[in-house]
Parts: C-alpha cells; structure tokens; sequence
C-alpha cells in the first residue's frame, strides 16, 4: 500500500481512502449545496438561458453555481434581473451588466439626495429600477440617472391620490418620481412630456 499511494497516506488501506473521498462534502458548505442541488440547478440554469439569453448567463452551470452558493448578494441581482426579464418589465435586450450599473448608479447619485419634499430618499425599490431602465414589450421609455436626480430636488411636489403615505415629485419635460415620505423609499418613475 505505501510503494502504491505514499508513506505519507493517511489510511492504511485503498479502500478506506476510497470511502473517504466518495463521501459528500461537509453539510451546509456551498460545496455541498452545489454538488446536493446540481440537477435541479441545472434545470434552473437551462431555463433562465431561455429567459435572459445566453449572453447573460455565467459560462457554465459550475460558474452558476459558484455565484448561488458563495455570492448571495450577487445572486440576489441576478435573480431580481431573471424575474424583471421573464415578466416583460425589461427588455432582455438589457444586459445583466447594465442593470448592475444602472441600480449602483442610482444608489450611488440619488440615494441620499434630499427630495423637493424634504425626504431624504434611502433605497430605490425593484419597481422603480425597472422604471429607470424602461421596457420595449411595454412601450415605456426609460428615464436616465441624471433626470431622475433633476426630478428628486428640483420638481414641484404633490401628494398621492391613492396614498397618504406617498408623495409624487414632478418635473414638467422631465418626469416623475413616487417617493414614500415615511420610508424615503424611491418607489416609481415615469418620463413625462412637456405640458402644452
């Protein structure tokens, strides 16, 4: 045995090295959620190809993997990313990449703004994202970041019809931003053509 693996083996026979490595990783490790889950994530990661192309996907079902198990913020955008796709609120035609940058721009340039109506805007909602970025099967344009911020700080403020809780910020030319004046939550926004 020791001319065969090495006098430094650990087991004094082969098939006690045998059993030792066809068991499965430590339980609750990524290794072990990858290797435990890999049928159903492959199905998953067949599937979302079909969704969001193969130009968004990772190359392989272990990069996949890989970020579901050991990046759960990453992986949390990217199934975000998944849903807004398979639901028509953004084109696929959006990248994953621009979706990224679009919501770090957002959080980077108008989270923390002080709105018109004296709110200080904390977190932008999925929704609001969505609106940001447009859809073509939906026939809304999106708004860029800049606008956005013009709308936040410098648009005339009016309450909610629906909600006590909301505030609308408008901008004529420009557009309009939902705000909840309680959370400071950035909930929707909508590009807005000049008044006549």
């Amino acid at each position: 045995m020791k001319r065969t693996l090495g006098d430094d083996m650990p087991y004094k026979t082969l098939g006690a090295y045998r059993r030792e490595a066809r068991k499965p990783p430590e339980k609750h490790s990524p290794v072990y959620k990858a290797w435990r889950n890999r049928k159903r994530d492959s199905t998953q990661f067949e599937k979302w190809k079909d969704i969001i192309g193969t130009n968004n996907m990772p190359e392989t079902l272990e990069k996949f993997q890989r970020m579901k198990y050991n990046n759960a913020k990453q992986f949390e955008e990217f199934s975000d990313y998944e849903f807004s796709v398979r639901n028509g609120r953004i084109s696929p035609l959006v990248s994953f990449g621009l979706f990224k940058r679009t919501k770090l721009e957002i959080d980077k340039n108008i989270v923390g703004l002080k709105a018109a109506n004296g709110v200080v805007a904390t977190n932008q909602s999925k929704h609001f994202l969505e609106r940001a970025l447009g859809s073509v099967e939906k026939r809304r344009s999106g708004v860029p970041v800049d606008d956005i911020a013009r709308i936040v700080q410098y648009g005339k403020v009016s309450p909610s019809n629906s909600d006590v809780t909301v505030d609308k910020i408008t901008l004529d030319g420009v557009g309009r931003v939902t705000i909840n004046k309680e959370t400071g939550m950035l909930i929707q926004v909508n590009p807005k053509k000049e008044k006549k």
